[in-house]
């Protein structure tokens, strides 16, 4: 499987013009690209390759740039902290945990 292009894409800032594919990377930003390549890892078997749609200076980018000045998004720092993961083996585990229960719905303590 492949996976192309993926990544968040916001609705425009109040008062920018939203023609231009920028956008503001934010922690939520980070938070789903860190599920996002969690879910990669977890399929691996099955994802051969994954694209984020854009990099540098566009929507869910890694990089932003104005002129000299660069900067490292959140996202980017979910990337580097899953590089290690990069042409590694999985290994199969499982784990049992008790879950978290709210109401009749509950969710497992560990993904």
């Amino acid at each position: 499987m492949v996976v192309d292009e993926w990544g968040v894409w916001t609705d425009a800032e109040p008062g920018t013009n939203p023609s231009f594919l920028e956008q503001q990377n934010s922690l939520r930003d980070a938070l789903i690209a860190a599920t996002t390549l969690n879910i990669f890892n977890n399929h691996a078997d099955r994802v051969r390759m994954a694209n984020l749609a854009q990099t540098v200076n566009v929507l869910q980018s890694l990089i932003l740039t104005k002129g000299n000045a660069m900067l490292l998004t959140p996202t980017y720092y979910v990337f580097d902290m899953y590089k290690v993961h990069q042409n590694a083996k999985l290994i199969p585990l499982q784990l049992s945990t008790p879950g978290y229960k709210m109401n009749d719905d509950s969710i497992p303590a560990v993904n």
